[in-house]
């Protein structure tokens, strides 16, 4: 072996040590121990890619602690977050359905709202822009679009998400009839019946710890269709009235002119 092979090996050696001793080091000062599972995934791929832990907001790491759907979006935060990106909704068109869009879709979800991230506090406006979309057909009333206009209407409440407002007051501004429901079985039904997609804000339960908004799209023996702007998996089941009856803090049908 020639030296300067020994030397090409030597500094190889040297390059992968020091960024696995990071790796660590990260990991001891971000409090590995709270999220296990997050920083294994994290790690794995900060080693290819030249990122580090201490990159990675808390909130994301709980993310995909929570929710392991969510790892290429939390994964490519540092080399995305600060990426423009331009984009419509036309590949939904035409609409037959109300479309299911993700908060933590990388085209709109390291963008920031309410104080944090999109694909955290996001669901609000994730929401209300599916509704829109489907019901009006403008592409144009995209997640960032609706979080903008929430922002700049004081419909977004710093460190809280959403205000309840935007589904109401917000939603006419946006061109929607907002009607606000009783918690009641076939009044909700009656309502999808009518071509009318629901949105509701969800307490404690099956789709959050805190609160939550999701959509209804439709009602079948099996049970209601959900979107959790959160989740594929729940949004693949069918979620009966008596499950989420307790969970319901709020409910709007919406509709156009």
């Amino acid at each position: 072996m020639t030296k300067q092979k020994k030397k090409n090996i030597l500094i190889a050696l040297f390059m992968v040590l020091t960024v696995i001793t990071l790796v660590i080091t990260d990991a001891v000062l971000s409090g590995k121990e709270q999220y296990p599972e997050a920083d294994k995934i994290i790690s794995a791929n900060a080693l290819s890619e030249g990122h580090r832990l201490s990159e990675y907001p808390d909130e994301l790491k709980a993310l995909l602690e929570r929710n392991p759907e969510t790892e290429d979006f939390v994964v490519n935060y540092p080399l995305l977050r600060d990426t423009e990106r331009e984009y419509d909704l036309s590949e939904y068109t035409p609409l037959s359905a109300v479309p299911h869009l993700l908060q933590w879709d990388k085209r709109w979800g390291y963008e920031e709202y309410a104080g944090s991230l999109m694909a955290l506090s996001g669901c609000g406006p994730v929401c209300l822009s599916m509704v829109a979309v489907y019901l009006t057909g403008d592409t144009s009333l995209t997640p960032s679009y609706v979080a903008q206009f929430a922002e700049k209407e004081g419909y977004a409440a710093r460190g809280n998400g959403t205000k309840w407002t935007l589904m109401s007051e917000g939603a006419g501004e946006l061109g929607l009839i907002s009607e606000e429901l009783p918690l009641h079985k076939e009044t909700m039904i009656n309502a999808l019946k009518e071509g009318k997609p629901i949105i509701l804000i969800m307490g404690a339960g099956d789709f959050t710890a805190s609160g939550h908004f999701i959509v209804l799209t439709d009602y079948s023996e099996e049970g209601f269709s959900v979107l959790d702007p959160n989740s594929k998996e729940r949004s693949a089941k069918k979620w009966s009235y008596e499950r989420i009856e307790g969970q319901i803090r709020n409910i709007w049908a919406f509709s156009v002119g």
